[in-house]
């Protein structure tokens, strides 16, 4: 069974920025496309999908901490090209895939940008993420073509978050472009939040009894976030296929799921799974491709993560 953990986009505003264009006439054919058009609006978090780029330190109960980080950029998303988020103050089941992120339109639908090389600057290593050749499924379970996925990952013996990722830090995103995509830096898109203590439940495994609420209670940092960044929590219970229920809120210590949500954590993995607890920020930038702004976000989501199991008893 594979680890999958869940981030959300929090509590942030809706920014809409609009592209400018040449606003005078111009005598053109008939039927002839449109000279020098208007670039498309960006509408910020209500925009399009464009791609994402997901960086997560992941605690483990041995003390292992591995990093896990994925990028994609898209040509076009789709025949559905935004998917509602899910609920930013509660708990939403998201086995049904209809909710950002973990849904996506049919692979076959989906074409996608070549960024060069996809390299995440300002921890203490330089990370150039590896080009997956196969089929490849990212870290919420969309399932990405080959050669379409940027993702670095050595699972949960690895040891590597500490040696790329640091608390309280800001990151940059730097692509080297390709003949669809130029080359760019996205300047301080990532902050990664302060590490937290988890006080009820810990590490152990958790049994989650049917028709029983469960709460979760950890210790919050002064995290002193830097202006345009907001640290928000998730809950969520994953297994082979995805995640199965998913609870956020704004960061405060505590988040209670409730009966009926267990319930369907137990119906969709009565075999048990994985808790995932987050702390996360979100921002969102606007797709350049080689035609110029797109009018699409780019999402860059960032996670401190403890990785722990349940049980269906």
């Amino acid at each position: 069974m594979r680890l999958r953990t869940l981030s959300l986009s929090l509590f942030f505003a809706m920014v809409g920025i609009a592209g400018c264009g040449d606003d005078g006439e111009t005598v053109k054919p008939p039927d002839a496309p449109p000279i020098d058009a208007p670039n498309p609006m960006f509408k910020g978090f209500l925009a399009d999908e464009g791609g994402e780029v997901r960086v997560e330190y992941t605690a483990f109960p041995g003390g292992n901490a591995a990093a896990r980080v994925g990028a994609y950029f898209y040509d076009n998303p789709g025949s559905t090209r935004f998917w509602p988020f899910a609920s930013l103050t509660g708990c939403t089941d998201t086995s049904t895939d209809k909710y950002w992120p973990t849904a996506a339109s049919p692979i076959a639908e989906r074409t996608y940008l070549d960024p060069g090389k996809v390299i995440i600057a300002g921890g203490p290593q330089l990370l150039s993420l590896p080009r997956r050749a196969a089929m490849t499924d990212d870290a919420v379970g969309r399932t990405h073509p080959a050669n379409s996925l940027f993702f670095h990952f050595g699972g949960g013996s690895a040891v590597d978050a500490p040696t790329y990722l640091t608390e309280k830090t800001k990151y940059d995103v730097i692509v080297t472009g390709s003949n669809n995509m130029p080359g760019q830096v996205f300047r301080d898109v990532l902050y990664m939040p302060a590490d937290f203590d988890l006080i009820s439940p810990g590490l152990a495994n958790l049994p989650i009894p049917a028709g029983t609420p469960q709460t979760f209670t950890w210790q919050t940092p002064p995290n002193n976030e830097p202006p345009g960044y907001e640290v928000g929590s998730v809950v969520a219970f994953v297994g082979a296929n995805g995640p199965a229920v998913v609870c956020a809120e704004k960061n405060d210590g505590s988040v209670t799921v409730p009966a009926d949500m267990i319930n369907i954590v137990r119906a969709t993995y009565p075999g048990g799974g994985f808790l995932s607890r987050q702390t996360l920020t979100h921002v969102v930038r606007e797709l350049v491709d080689n035609n110029g702004p797109t009018g699409k976000r780019i999402d860059f989501i960032t996670v401190w993560c403890y990785a722990s199991t349940f049980s269906v008893p």
